[in-house]
């Protein structure tokens, strides 16, 4: 599961950049409905690319599987439990099962106290993944502040909703001046038509 998840996410981190910007309204009215879904499918798969959010949180998950766990401060390693040495993989975990298998059989204490200790691996996991994507409304995560979770409160509350009505009403007020400037201009031009007439 974690290798999993951190091929995913680093997908999304990794992912090529792409030229695709978000088609406008002009746009939209000369292709397909089929084109317009294409389109912004490829538009939204470089959104992610070098996300700071996303990598904090497989920076600190990382950092959580590579340090000392439990109380008497093993590694996975000492278990059979390692990193890939291939760098494309981006830290995904790779496991002698042998090793493991003769860790669980001679000292099965230690094996239960890195993963599930007070200090446990789990425990460390568990608190970073509730940091990073909790979606209580008390304590949301650093991720569902960011973006909300849908059928939630945060749907609506979240930075990225916050943002986006910020820019709604500087839109909505730029449109308001810019119509104001043109009645003043037609007024002025209609009186020096008026004037030239004259």
């Amino acid at each position: 599961d974690y290798n999993a998840l951190i091929k995913e996410l680093n997908g999304y981190t990794h992912a090529a950049a792409n030229d695709y910007e978000p088609l406008t309204d002009a746009q939209k009215k000369e292709m397909s409905e089929d084109e317009i879904e294409k389109w912004e499918k490829k538009a939204k798969e470089d959104l992610l690319r070098n996300d700071r959010d996303i990598s904090n949180f497989l920076n600190s998950m990382r950092t959580a599987i590579y340090s000392k766990a439990g109380a008497n401060g093993n590694t996975l390693a000492q278990f059979g439990i390692n990193s890939s040495s291939e760098w494309k993989d981006y830290g995904k975990l790779e496991i002698n099962e042998e090793e493991l298998k003769n860790a669980i059989n001679t000292a099965p204490d230690l094996v239960t106290e890195l993963f599930t200790g007070e200090n446990g691996l789990a425990t460390k996991l568990n608190t970073i993944c509730k940091n990073t994507a909790n979606v209580s409304s008390a304590n949301p995560g650093t991720l569902v502040k960011l973006a909300g979770v849908e059928g939630k409160a945060s749907e609506k509350n979240n930075t990225i909703q916050t943002r986006l009505d910020s820019i709604k009403d500087k839109l909505e007020s730029l449109k308001q001046v810019y119509e104001q400037r043109k009645a003043r201009f037609w007024k002025q031009f209609n009186a020096m038509e008026t004037a030239l007439g004259n």
